[in-house]
């Protein structure tokens, strides 16, 4: 089962994709303009909201599951999740945003995926 100490990484590591986007942003912001920040805003949303949808996805299934194999499934259901989540997005702001600034976008996504990529060095504290 995973509990609350399993989760906490993740939710590090979440804050950290928010503080490095809302730094990114402030950049873009005063480099670029509005639409700058914007940009680098939506690019650290698409990876966050699919962080957060994949880890929902993932503890539900790992709650309800009582073998190893089913927590393997819950594992690749909660990327498959993230994986979708994030095109769904990355074609929703290009669709519908004419003004993003593409490098802002790019470098916030890719800096973003990066941060949610070191999750897993993230020690898990004990308590007790």
């Amino acid at each position: 089962m995973w509990d609350d100490v399993q989760l906490r990484p993740y939710r590090i590591v979440i804050r950290w994709q928010v503080a490095a986007t809302v730094l990114m942003a402030l950049l873009g912001g005063l480099l670029v303009g509005r639409h700058g920040a914007i940009s680098v805003l939506l690019g650290g949303a698409v990876v966050s909201a699919a962080a957060v949808l994949s880890m929902m996805v993932a503890s539900y299934g790992a709650r309800v599951s009582a073998s190893p194999g089913g927590a393997l499934l819950a594992l690749l259901r909660a990327e498959a999740v993230k994986v979708a989540v994030i095109v769904l997005l990355l074609w929703l702001v290009f669709s519908s945003y004419k003004d993003v600034v593409v490098v802002g976008f790019i470098g916030s996504f890719v800096v973003s995926l990066g941060i949610l990529g070191i999750a897993i060095l993230v020690r898990e504290s004990k308590r007790e």
